[in-house]
């Protein structure tokens, strides 16, 4: 550990303001430049911070490296909970990523819980969450098990980010060897439940997704944990969705619902109004699904999800061979990514490729470039599903050789997406 993240943290904890402990030894800016890491104090200067912050310089770096830990395994159980991302973000600037520890457990201990709260506030940077993960990835077989458990669910976190649903759920399933080892405690039994239902959802292991988000509900319930047990709610409803059973899907959502209006928690509100959209999506109400994709707008904050509304929309107008309000609600679509600033995200393909297939000329060019970018980002259920739509263009056009080409290539991408290898395992 660093002298100026001694000095810093004792700092705060105390209450301390830079001022204060600068004071007759240093100037404030240099105060802060040491804290930062950025200027290395004379001996001198660090006796006399560390005799005004009360320091024992050869007993506090143990004593501070367990104190830290402590801190930081709180606010990740805070984060777990709450998932509060603002004030995380906030108070992670605490915990830097270059930090090095005298004892190799507690060093393990910082990065494995540190990963696991970058992953809570992630928004998109990938890079950074890397660079997180390889400071974080200790040896595995020099783990105990509770360590082993948090870097398996780590992992398992990183691949599900990265789409790579099928290492997310062995890495997720892999913790079902450790957590029984140890004292888990309650949240972090739920959270580790919810984690893999939603892995197991995502494999097409719907059974075991459902019976994972029920054993998570009736842990967050009994932690009155109310806003988790609305998302294991959804991941309960897709469940039932998947298996064509929209009844209970429904009852679920309408539960969540209730949850909803009990408690004020009107931030799930387009979460679950999308979910019952979906559900009247599949089946076959399009009309009663688009007035929900349109509800669901007006309760969003987050780019992302406002544009799964809108493409939600677009599909079950291209349903209804309304061309015009795929126009329409395309060029909805464009304008809300370019006044977000994001014109290039993957929902812009999406855009186009419906735009596209709704007015007049050859689609040729523009399906093409759809299905190799989904490809390239192994997003294969969608490559597979406008290599589809190109193949029975060519097909429709008489163009059989590229129309074989294409179902070939869509036969491809789904075998990719099930991870199927053999033909006998359809």
């Amino acid at each position: 550990m660093t002298v100026g993240h001694i000095i810093l943290s004792e700092r705060k904890r105390q209450n301390m303001k830079q001022a204060v402990l600068a004071n007759k030894i240093c100037s404030v800016s240099y105060l802060s430049k040491i804290e930062n890491g950025v200027a290395v104090p004379s001996d001198e200067i660090k006796s006399l911070l560390y005799k005004k912050l009360n320091i024992d310089e050869n007993s506090f770096s143990q004593l501070d490296e367990k104190r830290i830990i402590h801190e930081l395994y709180l606010l990740l159980k805070e984060s777990v909970i709450k998932r509060n991302r603002k004030e995380l973000n906030q108070r992670l600037i605490d915990y830097p990523v270059d930090l090095v520890f005298q004892d190799p457990k507690i060093h393990s201990t910082y990065y494995l819980y540190l990963f696991r709260l970058y992953f809570i506030s992630y928004k998109g940077d990938l890079d950074h969450l890397k660079k997180v993960m390889e400071v974080s990835i200790p040896a595995e077989g020099c783990l105990d098990a509770p360590l082993r458990f948090q870097y398996r669910l780590n992992m398992s976190l990183f691949y599900y980010v990265q789409e790579q649903y099928g290492l997310a759920l062995e890495y997720a399933e892999k913790c079902l060897l450790d957590y029984r080892l140890f004292s888990i405690e309650e949240w972090q039994l739920a959270d580790f439940y919810y984690i893999l239902s939603l892995c197991s959802l995502k494999r097409h292991k719907t059974h075991q997704a459902y019976e994972h988000a029920l054993e998570a509900s009736k842990i967050f319930q009994g932690q009155f944990q109310i806003d988790r047990v609305i998302d294991c709610y959804v991941i309960m409803a897709n469940c039932m969705k998947r298996g064509l059973k929209f009844e209970q899907a429904e009852e679920l959502l309408d539960k969540a619902f209730s949850i909803i209006s009990d408690h004020q928690l009107d931030h799930y509100r387009g979460l679950i109004l999308q979910n019952l959209g979906e559900v009247s999506a599949k089946k076959g109400d399009s009309q009663k699904a688009i007035q929900y994709f349109e509800e669901s707008i007006q309760c969003k904050k987050d780019i992302s999800s406002i544009c799964i509304s809108i493409l939600s929309i677009i599909i079950e107008y291209s349903k209804l061979k309304d061309p015009e309000n795929v126009i329409s609600w395309c060029q909805k679509g464009f304008d809300y990514l370019k006044d977000h600033g994001c014109p290039d995200s993957k929902y812009h393909f999406h855009f186009q490729a419906y735009l596209t297939m709704n007015q007049p000329g050859n689609p040729e060019k523009t399906i093409m470039e759809v299905v190799d970018f989904f490809e390239a980002a192994n997003d294969y259920r969608h490559a597979h599903k406008y290599a589809v739509y190109l193949a029975d263009y060519y097909a429709m056009n008489r163009k059989f050789k590229n129309a074989s080409l294409y179902y070939q290539k869509a036969n491809e991408n789904y075998f990719n997406h099930y991870s199927i290898k053999n033909w006998e395992e359809l």
